[in-house]
């Protein structure tokens, strides 16, 4: 039960590393208790995902990252952008553009949710065919590259991106959805 949260960082990524190889090279098998999603995600063969003492889902980490069953889910395997949305005719509309709406989810209100690679970012140009311009509201360092936050029309918040040291420089940018990165959900379904 959280056996590496009391590691400093560097401490805790070596004895993971060790602890992992030990596991694999015996032979056993072990059951980990976490709340850090990158452990689990490094450490498990298989992740089950719990809320409040119930399976909300159970599958490999890039099946549970991919293809979540719920918000909830989601947000527990990494970083997400929530955004409102609206089904009709097979489309889902977000204030960041459009994407298919999954077979499995009604029409109507819906919930979103990006992860980092389904936010392109490149240089704005009005003429741009399914492009959002967002206004660039800080910039700070982050070695190769630079953390962005954007705000965008329609959105509550702004967007916490990560793009190319390059790429930093403009005061507004350019947005595309990648469609098959898209999450949606009910916008009945778990949202807390």
């Amino acid at each position: 039960d959280e056996p590496f949260s009391n590691l400093d960082s560097g401490t805790r990524e070596r004895v993971r590393a060790d602890t992992l190889g030990v596991l694999r090279q015996a032979g056993i098998s072990a059951i980990l208790v976490t709340h850090d999603a990158a452990e689990a995600v490094e450490f498990a063969d298989r992740i089950a995902l719990m809320r409040a003492g119930r399976l909300i889902q159970c599958g490999s980490a890039e099946t549970l990252y991919r293809t979540p069953a719920n918000v909830f889910a989601a947000r527990a395997l990494g970083e997400v952008v929530e955004t409102a949305g609206r089904a009709a005719a097979g489309r889902v509309t977000t204030p960041l553009g459009t994407c298919p709406l999954p077979a499995s989810v009604p029409e109507g209100a819906v919930r979103v949710c990006l992860r980092p690679e389904a936010i392109r970012v490149v240089p704005a140009d009005e003429d741009a065919r399914g492009q959002v311009t967002g206004r660039v509201l800080r910039r700070a360092f982050a070695g190769p590259n630079r953390r962005l936050d954007v705000a965008v029309a329609g959105l509550d918040a702004p967007l916490r991106l990560t793009v190319p040291q390059e790429q930093a420089e403009a005061g507004t940018v350019g947005l595309h959805l990648v469609e098959e990165h898209a999450l949606v959900f009910p916008e009945s379904d778990e949202t807390v």
